[in-house]
């Protein structure tokens, strides 16, 4: 499952962090998660070689 989330809804403290020195910053949320920043949800799929399939609709 996939939270799309409003970050300016947010309360707790968000860190955009590359922990493993990949390169690439993701968002790290440290603490709760008010349902009110959640504003869609999404299931994830996979494809016949059983690699995850990100839906299309959560891109918005």
């Amino acid at each position: 499952m996939i939270l799309c989330i409003d970050e300016s809804k947010v309360r707790a403290e968000i860190k955009w962090e590359d922990l493993y020195d990949t390169g690439f910053n993701f968002p790290h949320i440290y603490g709760k998660l008010n349902k009110d920043a959640v504003i869609k949800t999404a299931e994830i799929g996979t494809d016949i070689n059983d690699e995850f399939m990100l839906p299309e609709d959560i891109f918005i």
